[in-house]
C-alpha cells in the first residue's frame, strides 16, 4: 500500500501543482471579479460533478478489491450515463448564461472537460483497486501538462482570454485522458455480467450520500461570492486554489484506504487510523507555521491585487489539515462495512456545513467561511474516530 500510496500522492502532487500554475497565470492575467466568476463556476461544477458521480468512484475500489464485478459493471455503465448527463445540462445552463449575461463562452467548454475528468477519475478506480500503481498518475499528469501547455501557446499565439485558454485547454487535456482511461481499461473486467439496477442502488446509496454531502463544502466560493461579491469571491478563490495540491493528500490516501482497509481485520484498521490522524497532526503543524508567511506568499505568486487575500490564505493553511483528515478516516470506516453510518454522518454534518457557510460569509467573508467549515469539520473527524474505535474494540 506505501508504495502505492507514495506513486499516486507524487503524481497527484505534481498535477495538483501544476493546476495551481494554471490558475495562477490566469489570475495574473484576470480582473479580480472575473476571477472570482471563474472561481464560483469551478467550485459549483466541482461539487456536481461529485453528486454526479453518487460515490461510484469509493464505491468501485471496495467491490473491486472484493472481487464482486458484477457490482462494478454496473456502476461504470451508471458512470458513463451520469457524466453524458452532466456534461449536456451543464453545458445548456452556460450557453444560456453566455447568451443572456456576461459569462465568458468558455465556461461552456469547462462543462464538458470537468465531465470528462468525472467519467475518468472514476473509471480508474479500477485500476486503483487492482493496484496497477502508473495507471492513475499517468491519467493525472496528461490531463495537466496538456493543460498547462495548451494555455501558455493559445494566449501567447491568439486572441483568446486568459480564462477562456484555460477553459479549451483543459477540455482537451480532458479529452487525451479519457481515451487513455479507455484503452487502459480495455479487457479488464468481464461486461457480460452486471448487477440488476435495483440492487445497485441498494449497495450504492450509503456511498452517495456520503460523498455528496462530504462535497457540499466545494459551493464555498459560490456562497462567498453570492453574499459578499464577486471581488471577495475572486479574493477567496485566489487563497483556496493555492492550497489546492495540499488537498489532494486526503484524496490520494482515501482512494488507497478503502480497498486497503476492506482486506484487514478491525484491531488492524484501528492501527491504521491512529497512524493516519498521527500524520495529520504533523501536517498541521507545518501548515499552521506557514500560515505567518501566508499575505508574502499571495502577493509574490498572485500580485499586489490579491493581497487582501492574506487572512484567508493564513486561516485555509490552519484548517485544511482538518478538514482534510475526514476523508481518510470515512475511508477506513468503509473498507470495515461502516457505509450506512459514514453516509448518516456526512448527511449531518453536510446540512450543518450547508448553514453556517452563509452565516460565516456574513459575518466574516472568506475568512468566516474557511472558520466555520473547520470548527464543523473538527466536530465530525471526532466523531468518526469515536465510532472507529467503537466497531474496533467491539469485534
Amino acid at each position: 500500500m506505501q508504495r502505492q500510496y507514495v506513486v499516486l500522492l507524487s503524481a497527484r502532487g505534481i498535477a495538483g501543482l501544476t493546476n495551481t500554475i494554471l490558475l495562477i497565470l490566469v489570475a495574473r492575467a484576470s480582473e479580480v471579479t472575473a476571477y472570482g466568476v471563474l472561481g464560483m463556476t469551478i467550485g459549483i461544477f466541482t461539487y456536481a460533478s461529485i453528486t454526479a458521480d453518487f460515490g461510484m468512484s469509493t464505491f468501485i475500489l471496495r467491490e473491486r478489491a472484493r472481487h464482486h464485478d458484477a457490482n462494478v459493471v454496473s456502476s461504470l455503465r451508471l458512470n458513463l450515463l451520469t457524466s453524458c448527463l452532466m456534461g449536456s445540462v451543464g453545458s445548456l445552463i452556460c450557453f444560456i448564461l453566455f447568451l443572456v449575461g456576461n459569462l465568458p463562452w468558455g465556461i461552456i467548454l469547462l462543462a464538458v472537460a470537468l465531465s470528462l475528468e468525472k467519467n475518468t477519475d472514476t473509471t480508474l478506480a479500477v485500476s486503483i483497486a487492482d493496484r496497477r500503481i502508473w495507471v492513475s498518475p499517468a491519467s493525472l499528469l496528461l490531463r495537466r501538462f496538456v493543460g498547462l501547455g495548451g494555455l501558455i501557446a493559445l494566449t501567447h499565439n491568439t486572441g483568446l482570454s486568459s480564462i477562456s485558454s484555460y477553459c479549451l485547454a483543459t477540455l482537451a487535456g480532458a479529452v487525451l485522458a479519457q481515451v487513455h482511461a479507455r484503452v487502459t481499461l480495455r479487457n479488464r473486467i468481464n461486461s457480460t455480467g452486471a448487477s440488476p439496477w435495483r440492487q445497485l442502488v441498494k449497495d450504492l446509496w450509503p456511498f452517495a450520500l456520503a460523498t455528496i454531502s462530504s462535497t457540499i463544502r466545494n459551493l464555498d466560493s459560490a456562497v462567498v461570492s453570492i453574499i459578499s461579491g464577486t471581488y471577495q469571491g475572486g479574493l477567496y478563490a485566489a487563497a483556496i486554489r493555492l492550497i489546492g495540491p495540499f488537498g489532494l493528500i486526503s484524496n490520494s490516501l482515501g482512494q488507497v484506504l478503502v480497498p486497503n482497509s476492506a482486506q484487514r481485520s478491525r484491531d488492524q484498521a484501528l492501527g491504521l487510523s491512529v497512524k493516519v490522524v498521527a500524520f495529520y497532526g504533523v501536517l498541521l503543524a507545518l501548515s499552521c507555521t506557514a500560515a505567518v508567511f501566508a499575505t508574502p506568499i499571495i502577493v509574490a505568486l498572485m500580485g499586489r491585487e490579491y493581497q487582501a487575500a492574506g487572512s484567508i490564505l493564513a486561516t485555509a493553511l490552519a484548517t485544511f489539515p482538518i478538514i482534510a483528515l475526514s476523508s481518510p478516516l470515512g475511508s477506513i470506516l468503509q473498507g470495515q462495512n461502516d457505509d450506512k453510518f459514514v453516509a448518516t454522518n456526512g448527511v449531518t454534518f453536510g446540512v450543518l456545513l450547508l448553514g453556517v457557510m452563509p452565516l460565516g460569509a456574513k459575518l466574516g467573508s472568506g475568512v468566516g467561511v474557511v472558520g466555520v467549515t473547520g470548527i464543523v469539520f473538527l466536530v465530525k473527524n471526532v466523531s468518526l474516530w469515536l465510532r472507529l474505535r467503537k466497531i474496533c474494540k467491539g469485534s
